[in-house]
């Protein structure tokens, strides 16, 4: 179990999509996905906040309704990194992960259909570390820990946070 603050901020996820595939995302159009792995960035102001959107995001079976949700059908979640200071910070995290040297925009956008980003969704390419790390870094190392200010939520797979042991990025 990991206990997710049920304060508003923003959120990452980083995925990974194996094999690549063609998708479908709604009314944004058909983008080719490469194989590999991918940061989304967002923000979760509403009822639960963090808590309620990211257990959402974990979920498997729900309607299609995020720009996310079309991709999360075919990818893994493999770690989470979170704010939840209540700020906004969506957009400051993706300029900074898009000025990164290699980090590509695959679907224009995606996730971004509220602001003037390029997109919120960034390919990584085939290893997540360095760029991963750069992110936990700026956010002064805050990856989904209990805090002990949240609720618990279930994690099945078993693949995010602390107790990833397929990312060791250090």
């Amino acid at each position: 179990m990991f206990c997710l603050p049920e304060s508003r901020g923003t959120y990452a996820l980083l995925l990974e999509l194996i094999p690549g595939t063609e998708i479908t995302v709604g009314r944004l159009g058909t983008f080719l996905f490469p194989a590999g792995y991918y940061v989304y960035i967002g923000s979760a102001f509403g009822g639960g906040g963090l808590a309620a959107r990211l257990a959402r995001h974990h979920r498997r079976y729900k309607k299609l309704f995020w720009h996310i949700d079309y991709l999360l059908a075919h990818a893994r979640i493999v770690d989470i990194t979170t704010d939840a200071s209540g700020k906004r910070l969506e957009c400051a995290w993706a300029r900074m992960m898009l000025g990164m040297p290699g980090v590509r925009i695959v679907a224009r956008r995606l996730g971004a259909s509220d602001c003037k980003c390029p997109s919120h969704l960034l390919f990584l390419g085939s290893t997540p570390c360095p760029y991963w790390d750069a992110l936990n870094i700026m956010l002064e190392g805050c990856p989904v820990r209990d805090t002990g200010q949240g609720r618990e939520w279930p994690n099945p797979s078993g693949t995010m946070g602390e107790q990833n042991n397929e990312l060791d990025c250090r």
